[in-house]
This record gives C-alpha cells, sequence and structure tokens, in this order.
C-alpha cells in the first residue's frame, strides 16, 4: 500500500506554524502519549485523503506513540515502546491509525458540529474501567472532520525483582488463550521509563525483547530496530498453582530471578503459567 505525506491537504510550509502537542492518557501510574506537531486549518480537508493512502498527522516531525502499557484494539496489542504512527483512510467513511502493517486502531470519519481550527488530536478515557482495563478513543479532529477510533489500556501491577521492576499488565485473558497464534506482551521489565523490554509469551517460548524506540522523529526517520543481540529466549510451561474461579485478565502471581533468570507464575482463565527467561544482559537501544 502506498503512503505519503498529506502536503495537499494542509500548508505546512511555514514550520513555524507547527506546535509540539503531546496529549497523554495516564493509567494506573502508567502512561501513553501521542507526540506530534499541530497545524492550522488551511484550504482543505480530511476528506480528501485518497482511499489507501496515509497522512502523517501534523508537521516538522513523525507523528509518534510513545506508551509504557500496551494498547489493546480488538484482537491486537501495541507492546510498549515508542513507535511511529500513520492516519490511513480506509474507506468512505472510516480511517485508522497504523502502526506499520502490524496494528490498526480503527474508526468512523464524521462531521464536527463546530469546525476545529487547527490539528487537534486527544486521548480522552471512555467509560469505566472493566476489570481494571480503561476503555479510551484515539480522537483526530482537522477543520470540519473528526475521526475517533476506540483502544483499551490495561491495568498492571509493578514488582522489585533484584535491580529490576516488572510491570505485569492484565491482559484479557482470551488473549493468553490465543498465544500460539500471537505472542502477548504480558509485562514489560525495566529500571527506568526510558528504556526496557517486554515480555512476550508464546505456546511453549519467552522473549525478553528490548523496547522499539523512533530516530530522530524528523519525516523520513526511520523507526529504529530492537537489537537482536539483546533479545533473550526461554519457556512456558502450565503452573500447577491454584487458581480460585476464573481470571478474566492475567494476574501476577509471584516473580524472582534464580541463577541469573527471571522466573514469573501467572494466573489467567482457569489455569496458571511459568515463565521462565534468561535476565537481559545489554542495555536496551544500544
Amino acid at each position: 500500500m502506498m503512503q505519503r505525506t498529506l502536503v495537499l491537504l494542509v500548508p505546512f510550509v511555514l514550520a513555524a506554524t507547527a506546535t509540539a502537542q503531546k496529549p497523554t492518557l495516564e493509567w494506573q501510574k502508567r502512561s501513553t502519549t501521542i507526540d506530534y506537531g499541530s497545524v492550522p486549518v488551511g484550504n482543505h480537508s480530511l476528506a480528501e485523503l485518497p482511499i489507501g493512502q496515509s497522512w502523517r498527522l501534523g508537521a516538522n516531525q513523525q507523528t509518534v506513540w510513545r506508551t509504557l502499557v500496551p494498547v489493546i484494539a480488538g484482537d491486537r496489542v501495541l507492546a510498549p515502546g515508542n513507535y511511529v504512527i500513520m492516519l490511513n483512510r480506509v474507506g468512505e467513511a472510516s480511517c485508522a491509525i497504523a502502526v506499520g502493517s502490524e496494528f490498526r486502531v480503527e474508526g468512523p470519519l464524521n462531521k464536527l458540529d463546530k469546525p476545529a481550527k487547527k490539528l487537534v488530536i486527544d486521548l480522552p478515557k471512555n467509560g469505566a474501567a472493566v476489570n481494571g482495563n480503561q476503555p479510551a478513543n484515539f480522537v483526530v479532529q482537522f477543520g470540519e472532520h473528526e475521526w475517533k477510533g476506540a483502544f483499551t489500556v490495561p491495568g498492571n501491577k509493578t514488582v522489585s525483582v533484584g535491580a529490576w521492576k516488572l510491570t505485569v499488565f492484565s491482559l484479557p485473558a482470551a488473549h493468553i488463550d490465543g498465544r500460539g497464534k500471537t505472542e502477548a506482551p504480558i509485562a514489560a521489565l525495566s529500571k527506568d521509563d526510558k528504556e526496557g523490554w517486554n515480555l512476550f509469551v508464546g505456546d511453549s517460548e519467552a522473549k525478553l525483547v528490548p523496547w522499539p524506540q523512533v530516530g530522530s522523529g524528523m519525516p523520513g526517520a526511520p523507526a529504529a530496530t530492537p537489537d537482536p543481540s539483546l533479545t533473550t529466549t526461554g519457556k512456558v510451561e502450565a503452573s500447577e498453582i491454584k487458581i480460585d474461579g476464573e481470571k478474566p485478565v492475567v494476574e501476577l502471581v509471584s516473580a524472582k530471578l534464580t541463577k541469573g533468570s527471571l522466573v514469573v507464575e501467572l494466573a489467567s482463565g482457569k489455569g496458571g503459567l511459568r515463565v521462565t527467561v534468561p535476565e537481559p544482559k545489554g542495555k536496551a537501544g544500544k
């Protein structure tokens, strides 16, 4: 699919017109943020974006989704990290925020009662939390149009494991049940909020993978690919822990470092998992 900057829709000629914005959703001491450059509305609109093409949203810089918590949209999960995002026109009255070809937040394109004078992006909560997980909307307003897509950020529990902080996310149990098809990012291991590792679990394999990073943030700058030498690989086994009732979301039972390996026990659905993976030795992003 061809992607291009929406230069026809917004007067991006004057860099001084762009203003950096960082709307943020905070949930249980974890945040998800959109870093973008706002611009005033010109003579064009979002309706002029051709179906099948994309806009990088804003001016002077790539629009980046920086998240310390997984983002859930339908059966898709975006792991913690930093990602360049685009607004893709997928239909006559629908768009999607896209992270490459693997993750999308889809929703309708509608008209506003009161047109926006500049590009506005927001991440408002959408109702009450369910099982500790907070529904939210990704909102884009530009001129007379508004696009809105639904997503959820899970709750979390953080514990100290040696010199590390391990944050386990309350992903819906369905994501763990389906991990044979798609690895689930169940936790983050870090020493600060700038760099860390995502803990992915598959059917029988576990991985600690460095958080994805973004280069300079300027147009055309590629997203950094995590160094594969910094990924550690371990195993996932059924645990004999006793489960009281059925767990609708993932729950942390215990976590420890043993002989250089991180060992995590989890409860999900009607069963438990034991995850064992070697502790990272390198520095993420280096």
